[in-house]
């Protein structure tokens, strides 16, 4: 959800949305299009299979909202 208000500001800015429960990722898309973002994607996949995917290493910054302790958090995103 951070990822909305970040696109909507700064719509010079790609913002992927990572939610693996297709309910949320559903809703999230849903938002997009109501709001006419052409800006942000959304990925049904888990943190940690990003970081293992061909996306690892493309991202220049992460935000997330309050999932974990920052450990994982850190672990998770480390990757990207």
């Amino acid at each position: 959800m951070p990822g909305i208000p970040l696109a909507i500001v700064r719509p010079d800015v790609q913002v992927m949305l990572i939610e693996s429960t297709k309910k949320k990722a559903s809703f999230l898309r849903a938002t997009i299009e109501s709001l006419g973002l052409k800006n942000v994607s959304v990925s049904e996949w888990r943190a940690e299979d990003v970081g293992r995917s061909n996306s690892r290493e493309t991202f220049d910054i992460a935000i997330t909202r309050a999932v974990a302790t920052m450990d994982w958090l850190a672990e998770w995103c480390l990757p990207w």
